[in-house]
Parts: structure tokens; sequence; C-alpha cells
């Protein structure tokens, strides 16, 4: 069986839609729309009180609205039948070889909870240096440094887990999923598929020197973060890290993921 995929769209994107339903439609591939949450048309009210849950961490609305939007897709997949659900949103470039993945027999590890397909084509991976194969593709163990939630499946169990401790919005989706920080992260088993099966429309155009044919719906997280200048401890606790960082990287495994 199939595994369902689950494509987060706002109402007010309808561009984004039409771009996901050609690909999808290309290369036989059929998935649910979840209507994705508006940041920007949230109550200041119940923004001003996501952004005194995640402070110091200056939340934009459309961060805050994508956090809710993937809580909704979690909710139908802890909801269903199916042993898996792959999420995306819906600015991402699809491999022809996605349907193939998600037909596979063998499914993802037994221990797995997560296993992102998406890259940023740029950043350096961490990960384990053992693997195993899935799709004719090779998966390890996430270590850290894999920002984003542009594709990723989540088993039914592990769907129900987030919805029960995953607070809401204490920090960007993809830090909550994916930092090594986190407490969701340490507490699930996640795997990185290498190559990549998806990856988003603006890390595309970026690497073939091309404009971006989707407007963007959310603030980069990093703008938002140049508007909160580190209080002195904080950057004693920030460069103790940076040296810690540098020790841990001169014997980790980390490779760029290319898409395919």
């Amino acid at each position: 069986m199939r595994t369902p995929v689950y494509v987060i769209n706002l109402d007010r994107s309808p561009d984004r839609l039409r771009h996901m339903r050609g690909q999808a439609d290309a290369i036989a591939l059929t998935f649910e729309r979840v209507d994705g949450v508006d940041g920007e048309q949230l109550a200041e009210a119940d923004l001003a009180a996501y952004r005194q849950r995640a402070a110091p961490l200056p939340l934009t609305a459309g961060e805050i609205g994508c956090w809710l939007s993937h809580q909704k897709a979690w909710s139908l997949i802890a909801a269903r039948d199916d042993a898996w659900g792959l999420v995306l949103e819906d600015d991402v470039e699809i491999s022809p070889d996605l349907p193939a993945a998600l037909d596979g027999s063998a499914g993802p590890p037994a221990d797995a909870d997560i296993v992102k397909i998406d890259t940023s084509l740029s950043v350096m991976v961490e990960m384990s240096r053992a693997s195993v194969a899935l799709a004719g593709r090779s998966l390890h163990r996430l270590r850290r440094n894999s920002w984003g939630t542009a594709g990723y499946m989540v088993s039914r169990r592990a769907a129900g887990w987030l919805l029960a401790h995953a607070q809401p919005v204490e920090a960007p989706i993809d830090l909550h999923l994916f930092s090594p920080r986190s407490s969701l992260f340490r507490s699930l088993t996640t795997y990185i598929l290498t190559p990549a099966l998806v990856v988003q429309e603006q890390h595309l155009a970026r690497e073939r020197g091309r404009a971006e044919t989707l407007s963007s719906v959310i603030t980069l997280r990093r703008e938002a973060r140049r508007a909160s200048a580190p209080s002195l401890p904080g950057k004693v606790v920030r460069e103790i890290a940076r040296v810690g960082d540098q020790l841990r990287r001169a014997f980790a495994y980390r490779r760029r993921i290319d898409w395919r």
C-alpha cells in the first residue's frame, strides 16, 4: 500500500497548489490537501501568546502558522490506519522517483519515527556513517544541521506522540523537530534520505542561478533572528558552544545531500 501524502497549502496560495498538482499528475501521485494555518490571519492576542511562549526567539507570524499547519497534518496521520504519512510543503520540486519510494514493500527501519526526504543542497548535514537502503537510496540516522520541514515521513505512532508531547510553537517547527537541543528530537529516532526526493524551489533556484518562481509566504528565520542581539552571557554561551562544535565536526560524518 502506498504511503499517503499530505500537502500543506494556504488558501491564499492557489499558485502553489497548481504547482504541486501539476507535478503530482505528471508522476501519477495523489495527495490530500491540508488547509494550512495562515499566521497573518491569526488574532494579535494569539500571536502574542505564542511569541511569549517562544521567547526570546522572535517568531514571525509565518513561522507560527507553519507550526500549526504541521500540527494539523500530524492529526490527520494519527487518525488514519496507515503506518506512515508523508508531509510536504507546497513549494517543493518532486523527484520522479517519489511514487516508487512510497510504494516500496521495504519501508523505513523498524526503529524509525521520522524520515526526512528533503534537502537545502548547500548545508553540510551531520549523520551516522552507517546506513540502510530505501528505494535505491541511503538512510542515515540524522545527528544535526538539517533544517526545514519541506518533506518528511512520520509514523502514525510518532504523529500521535508529537500531538501529545509537542508544546505548540515553542520554537520554529524545524528547530523543534530536528535540533539536537530539542527534547522532541532527542525523544524520537530520525533518519535522513540521501539523495533527497524533494527540494524547496528556493534552494533549487539558488543552486541553478535563477530567480525563484514561487513567492515566499514565510519570513526566513535568520532575518527574524537579526532583530534580537544576544546579551553578553548569551555571547559567552555561544562561544563555548562554537568551540565544542568545532571539536565535534573534526570527527563527525558530514555531507551535502543532493536531490534527484
